[in-house]
């Protein structure tokens, strides 16, 4: 869900974006300090909300940082550039990995990646990731914040 509270943009700035989302962060690894925390932007996570670019900016750098604890330092790299990341699942089986997409980039008000096909080239990374972790056999549990079927920028693609 959305860290930031629903309210006009003019209400929220950057800096107050990334205070709620580091005191969130904080409050999460104080609770459950020795949980390993898979966390994706939500729409209003960002300023202006919903408008998430298809590359590096202060937000994803910010926040990247402040996941850091959870985050291996290849998911901090992809993280910065387009707020997407992939881990592997800890546990005893070893075959499980996590896909954390960044689904703001394609939200139907998000006019900061209108008309691009592939933002961030997430799509091309997710195929690569998706590939390897067929042949390693590895069972893959994906998230993200925006739901497809309804709020994508194109309907009935393929």
């Amino acid at each position: 869900s959305d860290d930031t509270p629903h309210v006009p943009n003019e209400r929220l700035g950057e800096t107050a974006v990334l205070g709620i989302v580091e005191r969130l962060t904080r409050l999460i690894r104080e609770v459950f300090p020795d949980t390993k925390v898979y966390a994706a932007l939500g729409n209003h996570d960002f300023h202006p909300k919903n408008q998430f670019p298809a590359g590096s900016n202060n937000i994803y750098n910010q926040v990247a940082e402040l996941w850091r604890p959870w985050l291996s330092n290849e998911s901090i790299a992809l993280f910065k550039e387009g707020a997407f990341y992939s881990e592997k699942l800890l546990g005893p089986s070893g075959a499980g990995r996590i896909v954390v997409l960044n689904t703001n980039l394609y939200y139907s008000n998000n006019e900061q990646t209108a008309g691009m096909a592939d933002p961030a080239h997430q799509f091309r990374w997710l195929e690569d990731v998706l590939t390897r972790a067929s042949r390693a056999k590895e069972m893959v549990y994906i998230i993200g914040h925006v739901p497809p079927g309804f709020f994508e920028k194109t309907r009935n693609k393929a």
